[in-house]
């Protein structure tokens, strides 16, 4: 689980150091602010979403550590890519290639850690790989900040590669260090793989009947949650973006603190989510993983409004910090509450449909969303923060109201997982 965790924090730095470079791409690019909202949204989400399905089909079936060190090999490679290129379309490409690769991942962590731990230890487990997505938005901007910092001071020609602007060779020494992880993947060892399930129960169709059987109980994951999932991107997207126009800080100091902030709170998030689910579990709440969820998250909505609103950035910060700590333990807890009510032999497929509706409302929407309310509502450039605010709280608010009004029939489902598959 600690490997998988690295490598999650790596997809995470690939796929959200863009959002430290906005300023940069955008005038050598010569593009507009939601130009770079597709490419930090749209263009990766069309692949990571649509193709995990597939992906994690095969995973189910033959074995998952071959599916991510596949997937680590695109993704590393199209990182690297993503430095070689000269316009838009290039970069909107090379986006997607790594959003394709990346798509062998996540669903397989959650499905690993569904099948090597009990329900008792599940958060636990669970919350050692995603921490990597907890922290992994800070780690991109602390490495990317490094990154930059090096790239910067070094000559501006790159060995094989020619002339290359900062921006483009922080992308191609991520991408070489990501490839630095296919031997450690190589030492995971999973569990054998159990007797092949009747050919029905392989297609596609059966998972996707077990949820629509039970859409009930499903609808916080498959309804709710995407929208609390586009409020999160929009704000990781943005955010050093915020910071940047608004306070005037140089993309590297941004890096620096944000990125600090980020790993911080993701790891206490994680940390206090993960024990008290098990605590409240133990104590015989058996839907205690979702119900955590909707409380710390509402909870924690005060707190970002403040740090959106706040004149002073350190201030803001503090308000920030606040937020993100209530609020990261959605990351445990969200793929916990679904794996306890998904059957065993789908786990994989489900978590991978559930990823695709979640990724294409997040990531796909998400940023650009964010931007529109920048571009067209806000109207000005150092006001990214009000649009952050705008689109956040609000659908949070909506998810929320989502989840709780679906809360019984996720509770049923839990006391009764078996039934599910009837």
């Amino acid at each position: 689980m600690a490997v998988l965790s690295l490598a999650y924090v790596m997809s995470f730095v690939d796929r959200q150091v863009l959002t430290l470079l906005i300023d940069p791409i955008r005038a050598d690019l010569k593009i507009t602010d939601t130009q770079v909202s597709l490419l930090t949204g749209v263009a990766f989400a069309l692949l990571y979403a649509t193709t995990a399905v597939p992906i994690a089909r095969y995973a189910d079936r033959y074995g998952r550590k071959p599916v991510i060190l596949a997937g680590v090999t695109l993704w590393g490679s199209m990182t690297a890519a993503c430095g070689l290129a000269q316009n838009f379309w290039a970069l909107f490409a090379a986006r997607m290639g790594v959003g394709l690769g990346e798509a062998a991942l996540t669903p397989q962590g959650y499905a690993l850690s569904a099948e090597l731990f009990p329900p008792a230890q599940r958060n636990r487990a669970m919350s050692v790989f995603v921490v990597g997505s907890a922290i992994g938005a800070g780690v991109s901007l602390l490495i990317g900040a490094a990154a930059l910092g090096i790239v910067t001071a070094a000559a501006e020609h790159f060995p094989l590669l020619g002339i290359l602007q900062p921006w483009q060779g922080v992308f191609v020494l991520l991408g070489v260090l990501t490839l630095m992880l296919i031997p450690l993947i190589a030492t995971i060892v999973e569990r054998p793989r159990a007797a092949q399930p009747p050919p029905e129960e392989r297609k596609a169709r059966a998972a996707l009947a077990m949820i629509w059987r039970n859409r009930g109980a499903f609808t916080p994951h498959f309804v709710a949650l995407p929208l609390l999932s586009l409020s999160s991107y929009g704000i990781a997207a943005w955010l050093p973006s915020h910071f940047i126009r608004d306070f005037g800080w140089s993309a590297s100091e941004v890096g620096l603190a944000l990125g600090l902030l980020l790993v911080v709170t993701g790891l206490i998030g994680c940390a206090w989510a993960a024990f008290a689910a098990d605590w409240l579990y133990a104590k015989g709440r058996s839907n205690a993983s979702l119900w955590l969820l909707l409380v710390s998250t509402f909870i924690s909505l005060p707190f970002l409004a403040l740090g959106m609103a706040s004149d002073d950035a350190r201030t803001g910060m503090a308000w920030l910090a606040a937020f993100f700590v209530i609020n990261q333990g959605a990351n445990t807890l969200a793929p916990a509450a679904l794996q306890a009510i998904v059957p065993d032999g789908i786990r994989g497929e489900v978590s991978a449909l559930w990823l695709m509706v979640v990724n294409l409302v997040g990531i796909g929407l998400g940023p650009t969303i964010t931007a529109v309310t920048a571009d067209y509502l806000v109207g000005e450039d150092s006001r990214i923060g009000d649009a952050i605010a705008l689109v956040g709280v609000s659908c949070t608010l909506a998810g929320l109201l989502i989840a709780a009004a679906s809360a019984k029939a996720y509770t049923r489902a839990v006391r009764d997982p078996a039934g599910l598959a009837a």
